[in-house]
């Protein structure tokens, strides 16, 4: 319920998750990763990457996470990385890291401060790790 609270303090929800692309469903096919995007009918800012296409849909924690900030009258936006592994790998996090560089998402980009090669950065924390990523919190 915390997280539910914290919702109603912010004036704009942003929601980054991703999903297999085998859950998505297109008429021709395309090369992984891809973004997708979705938002409330409050969210008045236009979509940083292509709508998320029917019968496509979200579910989860994120759905969830729309579906109150939507109820509630909240400006809420999603963005779904759909990449082949089912792990976090680079190329997903480009595909996010690119939004960072966007005026809609400068609060984050400003506190994250990403590094200029975020490449090397990026392998760097991958080779790093001892267990196998599929979450990275920043």
């Amino acid at each position: 319920m915390a997280l539910y609270a914290s919702l109603h303090a912010v004036g704009e929800t942003l929601v980054l998750c991703s999903s297999h692309i085998s859950e998505l469903k297109l008429d021709e096919p395309e090369e992984a990763p891809l973004l997708r995007g979705l938002s409330t009918s409050y969210h008045q800012a236009a979509l940083l990457a292509s709508h998320l296409e029917q019968p496509n849909i979200v579910s989860g924690m994120p759905a969830a996470v729309m579906q109150h900030c939507q109820v509630h009258g909240k400006p809420a936006a999603i963005y779904v990385c759909f990449t082949e592994t089912m792990y976090l790998d680079i190329p997903s996090i480009k595909s996010f890291a690119r939004l960072l560089e966007t005026s809609e998402f400068e609060y984050f980009s400003e506190r994250l401060k990403l590094p200029k090669d975020l490449d090397s950065k990026l392998q760097e924390i991958m080779r790093n790790s001892k267990t196998e990523l599929d979450n990275l919190y920043l």
